[in-house]
Order: structure tokens, then sequence, then C-alpha cells
């Protein structure tokens, strides 16, 4: 079977531009959350990911509750998520770069 060669029209190149900016600015943006997180709230993400407790991320990281409880609020907060759901989701769609 021969291949089929086809012409896309103009406005499809434009399109492909404007997702291609879009995508690169979602890449930008993630990259500045990820900057502006210390690094013990990083260090949140992969354990509610998990799905892991406050009390049980405390023991695994040898903190108080409380200390946990400050961390995830900070990182819902600086990615303008609006709960540790979110959070995770956010941790694992953009591959773990935090």
């Amino acid at each position: 079977m021969s291949e089929m060669h086809i012409e896309l029209p103009t406005e499809f190149i434009d399109i492909r531009d404007i997702v291609l900016r879009s995508i690169q600015e979602t890449q930008r943006r993630n990259a500045e959350y990820t900057t502006r997180l210390t690094r013990r709230e990083a260090e949140m993400l992969p354990f509610l990911a998990l799905g892991d407790s406050n009390a049980r991320i405390a023991k695994k990281l040898g903190l108080s509750q409380s200390s946990v409880e400050g961390h995830i609020h900070n990182v819902i907060e600086k990615l303008g998520v609006r709960n540790r759901t979110q959070a995770a989701i956010w941790y694992v769609t953009r591959g773990n770069d935090a």
C-alpha cells in the first residue's frame, strides 16, 4: 500500500502552533510552582499520591503530625489546588518532577 500525503489547510497549522504554545506555557507554569515549594513541601507530594494519611507521613519522616499538616497546607496553597487529592493528581500528571 502506498503512503498518502495530505496537505493540511493553514488553519490547522495555526491551531497546532497555538496548542504547542499552550503546552509550553503550562510546562513553564509547572516549573514555577515546583520551584516555589520548599524541599520538605515537595517531599509531601509522593506520599499524597500514595494516599498516605498525615499520621503515616509523619511517622515515615519522623515529623510531628502538625508539621505534616502545615507542609501539606502550604503545598495546596502554592500549587493553587483545592485539596490533597488535587495535589496528588497534580504531582502524578506532571511526571513527578516536583
